[in-house]
Parts: C-alpha cells; sequence; structure tokens
C-alpha cells in the first residue's frame, strides 16, 4: 500500500500539527477499509493502478487537508487552499526582501535606520497590500473556473514519495522573527568595524583584537544562517533542510565561538589602574559566559532536532 502511504503524506503536510495525527488515523482506517474491500472482491492483492482508482475519489491532498480546516469564506472551497498557501509564500518572500535590503545596506555601509522602520511597519503596510491583491487575483479566478474541475484531473500516481522521518513544520511566524532579529545583528555588526563604541564600553576598557580576527567569520556564519531560514521561511516543509543548513550553521558557528574564546581576554583595559584592569577582566568574563552559554543553547537545540530526526526514523 505505497500509494496509500505517498497520499497520506502529501495530506499530512497541509494540515495543523497538533491535529495531524488524529485526522491521518481516520483517514487512514476510511482508505483501507475502501481497499480492504476491492481487493476481497477481486480475490487477490490490488495493483498500483486499482489502488489509485480508490485514491482518486478523495481528491488533491491539499483540497482534502483543506476539510478538516477552519471554515474560511474569503475565496471558495475549491481555491482556498491555493489561495491559503500562494498567500503564505508571498508574504514570506517580501519578508525575505524586507530583511535582505537591511544586510545589503549594512553592508555597503549605508544607514539602515529607515530600512529597518520598513520592516517594522511591514505588517500595516506591504503585508495588507500583499493580501489585498492576491485576494483579488484569487476571487477572480474562483469566478472563472467552475467547481470541481481541479480536482477532476489529478493523478494518485504522481504524488511525492513519503518521507520517512520528517520533523514538525517550522512556523513561519518564528521564522519571520528570527530573520529580522539577525537582520537588526548584521546591521550592527557592520558598525562595530568601524566604533567600538557601539558596544557601549565604559571608555577605560577597549576591545581586545580577538574581534578583528573574528569578525568575518561571525559575519559569514550568521549571513549563511540566514539564506538558510530565508529558505525555510518559503518551504517550512522542508524539514530535511532545516535540519542539515541547522547542523552546519551550529557546527560553523561553535568554531568561530571556540577560536574566539581560546584567543585570550575579549576586553582589554584601556588605561593604566587596577580599576581599569578589574573592568575589564568582568567585563571580558561576563562575554565569554553569554558567547558560552549561546552555544551550549545551540547545540542542545541542534541535538534535539537530531534526535527526534533519528527516532522517527526508527519508527518509521
Amino acid at each position: 500500500m505505497a500509494l496509500l502511504e505517498r497520499y497520506l503524506d502529501a495530506v499530512g503536510r497541509h494540515l495543523p500539527p497538533a491535529q495531524e495525527e488524529d485526522i491521518l488515523a481516520e483517514l487512514r482506517d476510511d482508505i483501507q477499509a475502501r481497499l480492504d474491500e476491492r481487493a476481497s472482491r477481486l480475490g487477490r492483492s490490488l495493483t498500483e493502478d486499482e489502488e489509485a482508482d480508490v485514491l482518486k475519489p478523495y481528491g488533491r491532498p491539499i483540497l482534502m487537508a483543506a476539510r478538516y480546516g477552519k471554515r474560511r469564506q474569503l475565496v471558495g472551497a475549491d481555491w482556498f487552499p491555493y489561495y491559503w498557501t500562494t498567500l503564505k509564500i508571498v508574504l514570506a518572500v517580501a519578508v525575505t526582501i524586507q530583511i535582505a535590503t537591511v544586510v545589503l545596506l549594512a553592508i555597503a555601509g549605508r544607514p539602515t535606520g529607515a530600512a529597518i522602520g520598513r520592516l517594522f511597519e511591514f505588517p500595516f503596510e506591504a503585508a495588507v497590500t500583499i493580501f489585498g491583491w492576491v485576494t483579488l487575483v484569487f476571487a477572480g479566478l474562483e469566478l472563472a473556473s467552475s467547481q470541481g474541475k481541479a480536482k477532476d484531473d489529478w493523478n494518485p500516481r504522481a504524488l511525492p514519495r513519503a518521507k520517512s522521518a520528517r520533523l514538525p513544520r517550522a512556523s513561519r511566524v518564528e521564522t519571520a522573527i528570527e530573520l529580522a532579529v539577525f537582520a537588526i545583528f548584521v546591521a550592527w555588526w557592520m558598525t562595530l568595524r568601524g566604533s567600538a563604541g557601539v558596544m557601549r564600553l565604559p571608555p577605560v576598557v577597549a576591545l581586545a583584537p580577538a574581534w578583528t580576527a573574528a569578525y568575518l567569520p561571525v559575519l559569514l556564519v550568521v549571513l549563511a544562517s540566514m539564506a538558510a531560514k530565508s529558505v525555510v521561511l518559503i518551504r517550512p516543509d522542508w524539514t530535511d533542510f532545516r535540519l542539515g543548513s541547522g547542523i552546519v550553521t551550529t557546527t560553523a558557528g561553535v568554531i568561530v565561538a571556540g577560536l574566539l574564546l581560546r584567543a585570550g581576554p575579549l576586553i582589554l583595559p584601556g588605561e593604566a589602574g587596577i580599576e581599569a584592569q578589574e573592568l575589564a577582566r568582568i567585563l571580558s568574563s561576563l562575554l565569554r559566559w553569554s558567547i558560552s552559554i549561546g552555544v551550549v543553547i545551540a547545540v542542545v537545540t541542534t541535538g534535539f532536532d537530531v534526535r527526534r530526526w533519528v527516532r522517527n526514523r526508527k519508527r518509521a
């Protein structure tokens, strides 16, 4: 029953995570009963073509999943799943472009205040415009198409292969927030190269030379992580990509952090005197602890994802 598993996997990609397991169990029982009934009539196992004939009346996976969602009337039932998916993707692309603008301005040494301001104004301006245009387009498609046409010509044999081990889909909201935080960090990090004053250090202390050596590696790791999260923002169902990119960026971050921590004091006294030396020692110690805690959190989080992926794979 490989075709059944592929169909259920495809439906599950469009279901609410909290209800996915129960809905798929109910749907599996219903479809399996129909498959068993037909196999009993024929007195043999079903071929793939016969299994596809049983699955075809259920309709496309995205439309089947929509039957279990909340009732929405912005667009008709046949077009709404496509409308909702398109709206999320277009919003994700728009957010990515806004964040990329902040990063490029920072790299070019241009002022980033206006771009960051537009990023926070996005929900009230650009998002409303995108919502309006996408809704109008699909409302037009709803008027121009006949109901039921979208699910008459689909072929169950064209279903994608089921994945044996999947992590939960990423939250687009959380990913967008992470991207915004990274963009602000990059803008701040770019200014750090020109002036140590952006770290709000007292005038009696100064940055150690280790920060100069770590400047470019840190920037590259953060930009790589932003690129990966931009992909996840658009395709949250690419769980294998999210896991792989997370392992790569976490490993790179741990290496950079390790080199930075091994470089010696991170803050040096800016002038002679016991007070300056003591303040430099305390600030350096706080920075080292902050970096160490950040590394531990990143490693533990990635480790949990890997462990969950392995357990799902064994269970499958």
